[in-house]
């Protein structure tokens, strides 16, 4: 088995609320089923980092239905209220966000996986070097030296 990449994973058998009501009944629901699933967390001695983050979520959908009417900047909202004082103490210490939204046959229920690594210093994951790389060279034929 390989290395795992994430400092910690988890995944759950929901689907991550989308409305932006954060003290609405189903994002409560989903709080509650987010900390059952990080009790092991709570006896760590890394977590809550106090360091930055990168958080990785994946929702996985059933249906094609569902699928359509997510907004994974909804979504996203919900999750990192949940991971709040769990897994790092404020969302400004999130470096690095990479969320996103499947239908895939080798997961044919509603699933979401969240990975988090401890971002130790001010470096950036592979993706987003090769997106500033990308963005310096974009800015360089736009720019008149």
């Amino acid at each position: 088995m390989a290395k795992a990449y994430f400092d910690y994973q988890f995944g759950l058998s929901e689907i991550i609320p989308s409305g932006n009501n954060k003290t609405g009944k189903s994002a409560l629901a989903f709080y509650k089923v987010v900390k059952k699933a990080l009790e092991d967390v709570n006896k760590s001695d890394v977590f809550p980092t106090k360091d930055l983050v990168f958080i990785f979520i994946l929702q996985f959908f059933a249906s094609s239905k569902e699928y359509d009417k997510r907004d994974v900047d909804n979504m996203c909202k919900t999750m990192l209220a949940a991971l709040k004082n769990k897994l790092y103490l404020d969302d400004v210490q999130v470096k690095t966000l990479l969320i996103s939204k499947q239908i895939d046959s080798r997961i044919p229920a509603d699933f979401v996986y969240t990975g988090i690594k401890i971002v130790k210093s001010k470096d950036d994951t592979g993706m987003v070097k090769t997106g500033k790389s990308n963005a310096i060279q974009l800015y360089k034929g736009y720019v008149k030296e």
